[in-house]
């Protein structure tokens, strides 16, 4: 298996859903528990098949209007004096 390093993490509830949309043959999603404030690193995507569906729609919703707004220039990267307080 090609590895690519790039996975995004979508928090919600107790649930984290880890998304790699480069791996082949198209795209890799796994569903993770959160138990006191620490990631169970076991997938279980299948005992919760309508969770992975919610959380890759709300994800992708919010990743395509970052995208939009960002390309329409209404977000901004803060500049460096800004970050700094000056």
């Amino acid at each position: 298996m090609i590895q690519h390093g790039f996975t995004r993490k979508y928090t919600r509830d107790d649930f984290v859903f880890d998304y790699e949309p480069y791996s082949p043959p198209s795209e890799i999603t796994k569903l993770y528990r959160v138990k006191e404030g620490e990631i169970v690193r076991r997938d279980i995507s299948a005992e919760y098949p309508e969770v992975v569906q919610r959380m890759r729609e709300e994800y992708l919703a919010q990743y395509e209007t970052s995208r939009r707004l960002t390309r329409e220039k209404r977000i901004f990267p803060m500049h460096a004096r800004t970050q700094a307080g000056n």
